[in-house]
């Protein structure tokens, strides 16, 4: 693969893993070049190296080159297998990032689970007649999730191209569950939180639930948004009750998030 197609297959991880769970600041900081593989690097800079794969001289370079690992690792034999997990092991511990790379892992593991649709408990929340629908404003992060629905062979779920704040294209009072996961503080951000709140409320049927993921704005990782533009649950709280939601309840999804549920009044 030359090097050129390699960029563009970083490129497209990151850009899968992305659209479900947050990059580290590091790594959204960092040129996109130098995280691939800048030149004249040592063979001492790769995990590995032998074939100059995995550049790991950078922390950022690091964690981009264990994603690319964790895609190519069930395909490598074992021995090759052991001995360039062992390199990104020493190369976490002198950059300081062996949760973030575990964490990671568990993540990347959970986008690449098959459905079983007869034991898998994500598919008997909707059942056999019902249908899931992914919305996100990125084309490539759209192109990621077909491509993730044709290799796993899904057939209730569709993904559509559409900024939330000018219109889910779904019928009024259509669903009965909406996720916003790590996008709420985004809204606020970007001073979209209204509008994206009223087409939320205008898609759910009435009872309907709306569900919030994100960030405690505590959570001490490198993981995820800055702490200033977290919004802690009391915040996502107050917010949503000014778009005509009601607490449901309140608990913990992991250890760096909350999961806010509320209903549509």
């Amino acid at each position: 693969m030359n090097d050129q197609r390699r960029l563009g297959q970083l490129q497209h991880d990151l850009v899968a893993f992305a659209r479900i769970h947050s990059l580290p600041d590091y790594v959204k900081q960092a040129d996109v070049h130098d995280c691939f593989q800048p030149p004249a690097l040592s063979q001492e800079a790769y995990a590995d190296r032998v074939h100059r794969r995995f550049p790991v001289h950078t922390k950022a370079a690091t964690y981009c080159s264990w994603l690319q690992f964790l895609r190519a690792r069930d395909h490598l034999p074992t021995a090759t297998r052991q001995r360039i997990g062992e390199r990104f092991e020493k190369a976490a511990a002198v950059w300081d990032i062996a949760d973030d790379m575990k964490l990671a892992e568990r993540q990347y593991a959970d986008t690449r689970r098959p459905v079983n649709t007869e034991t898998d408990a994500d598919y008997a929340i909707v059942g056999p007649g019902g249908r899931v629908y992914a919305v996100d404003v990125r084309e490539e992060c759209v192109a990621a999730v077909r491509k993730g629905i044709g290799e796993r062979g899904l057939t209730n779920v569709e993904a559509h191209l559409a900024d939330v704040a000018k219109g889910i294209p779904l019928p009024a009072a259509s669903i009965d569950f909406a996720l916003v996961a790590n996008v709420l503080h985004e809204f606020v951000e970007n001073h979209i939180a209204p509008a994206a709140l009223r087409e939320l409320a205008r898609v759910l049927k009435p009872g309907g639930t709306l569900a919030v993921v994100d960030f405690y704005p505590e959570a001490d990782t490198a993981a995820g948004p800055p702490k200033d533009v977290r919004l802690a649950p009391a915040q996502a709280e107050a917010l949503l009750a000014g778009h005509g939601f009601r607490k449901v309840r309140l608990g913990k999804a992991g250890p760096y998030h909350y999961a806010l549920v509320m209903g549509k009044s």
